[in-house]
């Protein structure tokens, strides 16, 4: 099933399935850019409330994923996340540890 993904458009996945695929694509790697002829066979095999919701589905793990790529989140085996990261501006590591996220930040001496 992962090589079907990898090259999805040229697999026996369905072709709503495709697309869907593709509008992955276009939302990740073309910052969303999605030409209204897209669109028009997005509906071939989805409503509009569908749409939507392929949009929310993947706007959420995009975001996710950015969200824990620049504050250097990574699961462990165990199923649970280290918000540890030296890169997170002190704004940001002193909010999670206020929340009980990490550990507390030491003052930096400047």
């Amino acid at each position: 099933m992962a090589a079907k993904v990898a090259d999805h458009m040229n697999s026996d996945l369905p072709e709503h399935v495709k697309l869907a695929l593709t509008l992955v694509e276009k939302w990740v790697f073309e910052m969303g850019q999605v030409e209204d002829a897209f669109f028009d066979r997005l509906r071939e095999h989805y409503n509009d409330k569908e749409i939507v919701e392929l949009g929310i589905a993947i706007g959420y793990f995009d975001f996710s994923h950015r969200f824990n790529a620049v504050m250097g989140v990574t699961p462990d085996h165990a199923g649970s996340y280290d918000v540890g990261t030296p890169t997170a501006p002190d704004h940001m590591r002193a909010h999670l540890a206020a929340m009980g996220l990490m550990p507390p930040v030491k003052a930096v001496a400047r």
